[in-house]
């Protein structure tokens, strides 16, 4: 996956194909490196779908991953405007980082690779 192709995603989410999902998915997996045995079938939605999932549902979906895959969609609330999600602006940044989940807020803190 190229990151010409990541780039060409649409900035709303909540727009995207099932398709383009599968592309974000796809970059995610290799980003935090998520084991090829993790089962994200719970994932394979449209963007709809995708925008509709709680914090809980994609952590049911994905016991091991979906804290930090919603945290990528979903900035916590001091990091800016809830129009560009996490995952663009840390793009813009230049850097994706992986994501530790802090239990206690239920948001992640980026860290740099």
């Amino acid at each position: 996956m190229t990151e010409a192709l990541m780039s060409s995603l649409p900035k709303d989410y909540s727009t995207w194909s099932k398709a383009q999902v599968k592309t974000w998915l796809e970059e995610m997996k290799k980003i935090h490196e998520v084991e090829e045995t993790e089962d994200l079938s719970g994932l394979e939605v449209n963007g709809q779908g995708l925008k509709g999932l709680t914090l809980e549902n994609f952590e049911k979906r994905s016991p091991k991953y979906g804290a930090i895959f919603y945290n990528t969609l979903h900035p916590p609330p001091n990091q800016g405007s809830s129009n560009t999600s996490g995952f663009y602006k840390a793009r813009q940044k230049g850097s994706i980082g992986q994501f530790q989940i802090d239990k206690t807020t239920k948001f992640g803190k980026a860290n740099s690779l």
